[in-house]
């Protein structure tokens, strides 16, 4: 190995400092990166005031609804209620996939779709 190749790959091996942009580019997608899978994976957007009595609402998130007592909307003698936390696309609870229309509607699912393609996005700029 001749003198001249040593030189070469030395400064080959050198990179450029980084520039005050850059720095706070890296800066900001930092905080994007956290700020998004913190809002991704919270289940609770929304949390009911505890002092509130006969609120049917306890926590609602982007993935999981959480219920006090949530009558069935398609029950018209209102027998079936729907309490406590479940997955917004739960098969195993009976007669949730039909008040699943009620419980989310189009605005929420556009949301769940651009937030997942963020989430996708952020991870794909790592």
């Amino acid at each position: 190995m001749r003198k001249t190749d040593y030189i070469d790959s030395v400064n080959s091996l050198n990179m450029k400092r980084r520039t005050l942009a850059g720095n706070c580019g890296v800066g900001v997608f930092v905080i994007a990166l956290v700020a998004v899978v913190i809002a991704f994976s919270t289940p609770s957007w929304i949390v009911s005031d505890y002092r509130i009595t006969g609120a049917k609402l306890d926590r609602l998130g982007l993935w999981v609804h959480c219920f006090r007592s949530l009558p069935d909307v398609n029950d018209d003698y209102q027998r079936r209620f729907f309490v406590g936390c479940r997955w917004v696309y739960d098969p195993f609870t009976t007669g949730y996939d039909e008040i699943r229309g009620f419980l989310l509607p189009a605005f929420m699912i556009i949301t769940q779709f651009f937030f997942t393609l963020c989430m996708i996005g952020v991870l794909v700029g790592l």
